[in-house]
């Protein structure tokens, strides 16, 4: 992780890590990414319920990870390799969201997403979803595509992780 001095609301805060994640979710039956940016909330992110997803995470500069959490649910990952960028460390693992009921009209649920980093920091946030039946496909393709979430984030001494920055690509 980069050490630099963090500037946190207006003070700075030394022994900072700094790292850029990079979270994505792809259908592992057809490989299309997610849909996330009809809605009037940039980061809906529309799941057919019972369909298996890849989630993609991907850290600039290279962090270890020991735990992935969708919703409580811990996640098996494997790390992919790492012969393309040294500097980047990406992980793979696959989420289906089961027992989650088909979300209303106008409303949207939050699911918490959780990895936990070997330096015992952990980073959290929360994913606006809206969840169809599987074999619902037309609402799910309506709307631009979301590649991708990346976060800018900083790690601070007391090992609480900062989101600095966040944008939908």
């Amino acid at each position: 992780m980069d050490h630099r001095r963090a500037t946190i609301a207006g003070s700075r805060v030394e022994g900072s890590k700094h790292f850029r994640l990079c979270l994505s979710f792809t259908r592992v039956s057809n490989g299309k990414p997610e849909d996330g940016l009809r809605f009037s909330f940039p980061e809906t992110i529309k799941f057919g319920i019972d369909e298996p997803y890849q989630v993609f995470l991907t850290f600039e500069p290279a962090v270890r990870i020991v735990t992935m959490s969708v919703h409580n649910d811990l996640i098996d990952f494997r790390r992919l390799g790492t012969k393309v960028d040294p500097n980047l460390a990406t992980y793979c693992g696959v989420w289906e969201p089961r027992g989650f009921p088909v979300t209303s009209c106008h409303h949207r649920e939050q699911l918490k997403f959780v990895v936990g980093l070997d330096d015992g920091a952990v980073f959290i946030t929360s994913l606006q979803c809206k969840f169809y039946a599987k074999e619902e496909t037309s609402h799910c393709a309506w709307g631009e595509t979301m590649h991708a979430i990346h976060f800018q984030c900083v790690t601070l001494p007391d090992k609480s992780v900062v989101i600095v920055k966040q944008e939908l690509m």
